[in-house]
């Protein structure tokens, strides 16, 4: 499948799921489920590149019942991350050149290497260490840094960001299953989208940044534009 959403050429569906998952052969990268976990694991990169930076500038005290449903949705997109590792460990083939890997072996190979993990494979085990964890055994004192422990536990979580050096990989899946469903009518409409959810992000990304200073200012015992105090000495400056 092209960019365009049209099949690419020698494009074939020769192992299926089933087969794949009794150990017979890996899925081809033309095949459809590789698109498909693709985009899937880009909602779960998606979903921490927005969620992590929230999290540590807003989280503080009384987040309450919200810091645990997030919890769930972090550990639920974790599993996501390792089944992704095992599955390029094994069953997600490649192109070569113009030729497409299939073989288990030669992809277990070249994705491990000599047993030494480097480059994208250190990238995907260090972004699933739950090192997070020690902030619920109060290991971790949050005060000490002037962070709550739900801030904290956000703020360790940002090793799961290392999962973007398959970015340009899952933009182009979804760029190719985007074309698939429109018929490859509406580049331009794609284009659009991916620019408006990049300013999104700028502007979330800032906002939480701009939050954030306020906070290290207000637990330093500084007023702040952001808290009541700082509301109230706005006011007064404006009359």
């Amino acid at each position: 499948m092209n960019a365009d959403g049209s099949v690419a050429e020698g494009y074939t569906e020769q192992t299926s799921v089933a087969q794949v998952i009794k150990g017979h052969g890996a899925f081809s990268p033309n095949s459809g489920f590789l698109y498909l976990w693709n985009c899937a694991v880009f909602v779960a990169l998606i979903y921490n590149i927005f969620l992590i930076p929230f999290r540590v500038a807003f989280l503080g005290k009384g987040a309450g019942a919200g810091a645990t449903v997030l919890m769930v949705f972090d550990y639920l997109f974790d599993f996501v991350f390792l089944t992704d590792v095992r599955l390029r460990s094994t069953t997600l083939g490649y192109f070569e050149g113009e030729k497409a890997v299939v073989d288990v072996k030669k992809i277990r190979a070249t994705y491990v290497g000599n047993g030494l993990l480097k480059g994208k494979s250190l990238c995907d085990i260090l972004a699933i260490v739950p090192v997070e964890l020690i902030c619920l055994f109060d290991v971790v004192k949050g005060e000490m840094l002037f962070l709550h422990k739900h801030q904290l536990f956000a703020l360790m979580r940002i090793f799961r960001l290392l999962r973007c050096c398959h970015f340009y990989e899952h933009i182009r899946c979804t760029d190719a299953l985007f074309g698939y469903l429109t018929g490859g009518k509406q580049k331009n409409s794609l284009k659009v989208i991916k620019l408006l959810l990049t300013l999104l992000f700028a502007a979330h990304f800032f906002g939480c940044s701009f939050f954030f200073m306020a906070f290290l200012e207000n637990a330093n015992g500084l007023p702040s534009w952001a808290d009541c105090e700082g509301e109230m000495r706005v006011q007064k400056y404006e009359i």
